[in-house]
């Protein structure tokens, strides 16, 4: 779905992601409208849906979409429809094993080295960041600098593992995981 081809599905987003989202820091003058404005809103209602406003927006579109799919009222080959990749989960294998060399031999070349080299400090500089991020998120100490090294080497070792795997991704700390915890 792109909310370029519909206005539609994009309003829907935009609009049911504060509905489930958590209450806004409310300011004394501005209190009488907010809870005019937003009734079924408050800090005690439903916490949950607070921690989920984006997953149970997604859902909820998804729902709608499959709706308008099914009823044929978007045409053919529309963005927003819910069969339009089908195909895809349909022709995909189930499991698929990779093996060192599937896609040919390894080149490397002076420009590959430096390009991946400015790529491995920007995500060692990320990961140093992430680990106390996380331990402060779940109520941790935070981790010494023995662990934080460790965790460093550790996807240093898992990305020389999917590169001699071919495939095509590192692995290193992802900002948006640690955004999710912040949810859950």
């Amino acid at each position: 779905m792109t909310g370029r081809s519909s206005w539609g599905l994009r309003g829907g987003v935009l609009s049911l992601v504060p509905v489930f989202g958590p209450p806004p820091p409310l300011d004394e003058q501005f209190e009488h409208e907010l809870e005019v404005l937003l009734p079924l809103r408050d800090e005690t209602s439903t916490p949950q849906c607070s921690r989920i406003a984006v997953l149970l927006t997604i859902m909820l579109m998804w729902g709608i979409c499959g709706l308008l799919t099914i009823t044929d009222y978007l045409p053919l080959g529309h963005a927003a429809r819910t069969d339009v990749k089908i195909s895809i989960l349909e022709e995909s294998p189930w499991f698929r094993f990779p093996y060192p060399g599937q896609w040919g031999v390894p080149t490397v070349s002076a420009s590959g080295v430096l390009g991946m080299l400015a790529g491995v400090l920007a995500c060692t500089v990320e990961s140093i960041s992430y680990y106390p991020t996380t331990a402060r998120m779940c109520g941790a100490p935070p981790p010494p600098v023995h662990a934080i090294n460790r965790g460093i080497g550790t996807e240093g070792l898992g990305t020389v593992l999917a590169g001699l795997w071919g495939s095509g991704n590192g692995t290193n700390t992802f900002g948006e995981n640690v955004g999710a915890i912040g949810v859950t």
